[in-house]
């Protein structure tokens, strides 16, 4: 999911990250968190074939094959400017992946600050 949102510019995707949690019982927690540009962005992805295909397909599981997948959906909508990271012997995580350092400046930017002036974001080749 994550590589093909990524290869797709219009779907608003900033980012993302699949982290391998051992907070269950099984110790085998996949989770996957996604940043979108918007809301509606969100609700875009969520019409697609993509997506649908992985509600079906979920949906279609019995339930002693479901009971080892969890699923959760969580929205936060964050005004430009209104968000804190701080790493200290470690790469950025989360929020703080969608930053990147300005050459000419030395600031740190956001990936949507930049879209939103009209320039261009990149992603790297790991989907940040």
């Amino acid at each position: 999911m994550l590589v093909q949102l990524s290869k797709d510019p219009s779907s608003g995707l900033l980012g993302g990250e699949i982290k391998l949690g051992t907070d269950r019982y099984t110790g085998n927690m996949l989770e996957t968190q996604l940043f979108f540009r918007s809301a509606e962005d969100v609700q875009t992805f969520a019409k697609t074939k993509l997506h649908m295909e992985m509600r079906k397909y979920y949906n279609g599981l019995k339930p002693e094959e479901a009971k080892e997948i969890e699923l959760y959906h969580e929205l936060f909508t964050v005004k430009a400017g209104q968000i804190d990271a701080i790493y200290l012997n470690s790469p950025p995580h989360g929020f703080g992946r969608l930053y990147e350092e300005d050459k000419e400046s030395g600031e740190w930017v956001s990936a949507l600050r930049k879209v939103e002036e009209g320039g261009e974001y990149e992603r790297e080749e790991d989907g940040r």
